[in-house]
């Protein structure tokens, strides 16, 4: 329903963003938008649409926390994301799809290093399934590096060591003070490596 509409791809990104997984939160806007003509669409600001919407955005999938996180580093982004999936998701289910997708990426790019080239190899030897998420974990740590890629892996590990154990601060803000810490250093490493 959004892509028929003539608004601006910042409107549609915005839209799906808020939307999440609960596309029913966006129907009213979507469907009201619809009644206008094309060329009234087009003059349809991100304001119009977001005084328009409830005022929570709907709930999003914990894969979801790559993009900020990894794709395109933003820390305020990475937050607000986390918490929208922590809202229907434990943060334990954060941590172990983050903790799966960093050891295949960290083991897969060493075996790359060691001359194993071809990715069904590589996830052979890994017990995984040669899917699009070990092909994504593989890229990640063709981008990140061996380096970055444990480090990153190390900081997962001990923030669910933390959650799981006795720790007086609360598990979810734990897990967001590493995820913040993570997403700096991506940052950081794409800013030094031009990968921008």
């Amino acid at each position: 329903m959004i892509d028929a509409l003539h608004v601006s791809q910042e409107v549609k990104t915005f839209l799906r963003d808020y939307a999440g997984d609960d596309y029913s939160l966006i129907l009213g806007v979507a469907r009201s938008l619809s009644t206008l003509t094309p060329q009234q669409q087009a003059r349809i600001g991100l304001e119009d649409v977001a005084i328009r919407l409830p005022k929570t955005p709907g709930a999003l999938p914990p894969w979801e926390i790559d993009k900020p996180l990894f794709i395109q580093p933003d820390p305020d982004r990475t937050v607000k994301m986390f918490r929208r999936i922590i809202a229907h998701t434990h943060h334990l289910v954060v941590l172990s799809l983050l903790k799966a997708k960093l050891q295949t990426a960290h083991l897969s790019f060493r075996l790359k290093l060691l001359g194993m080239t071809q990715p069904a190899d590589i996830a052979d030897a890994l017990g995984v399934a040669n899917n699009y998420q070990f092909k994504a974990a593989t890229q990640l740590g063709g981008r990140l590096g061996v380096a970055l890629t444990k480090r990153l892996l190390d900081e997962v590990l001990e923030v669910e060591a933390q959650v799981k154990g006795e720790s007086r601060i609360d598990g979810n803000t734990l897990v967001e003070m590493t995820l913040l810490r993570m997403c700096l250093l991506v940052k950081h490493h794409m800013e030094h490596t031009g990968q921008r």
